[in-house]
């Protein structure tokens, strides 16, 4: 396995250098490779994708206000 899907598997698995092994599988369920246009490079397996979606988000109130979620945008602000 070579290029971003070499490097996308070892996002998810813990590999050591030094013994050229795997010394830990599944650290995480999904992981890609995305550009700051949205298109996905490399992705893991049954990756799920970014998404936009509303959120329901409780106010000092006690009342409810659906707020908009881009995971894109939000993933591309922490990095």
């Amino acid at each position: 396995m070579s290029g971003w899907e070499g490097y996308i598997y070892q996002v998810q698995h813990k590999y050591d250098a030094k013994t050229s092994n795997y010394t830990k599988t599944n650290i995480c369920q999904h992981a890609a490779i995305v550009g700051n246009d949205g298109v996905a490079w490399a992705v893991s397996s049954n990756w799920p994708g970014l998404n936009e979606y509303t959120h329901p988000l409780e106010q000092e109130d006690g009342s409810t206000r659906d707020v908009p979620v881009n995971e894109f945008k939000c993933a591309l602000g922490a990095a």
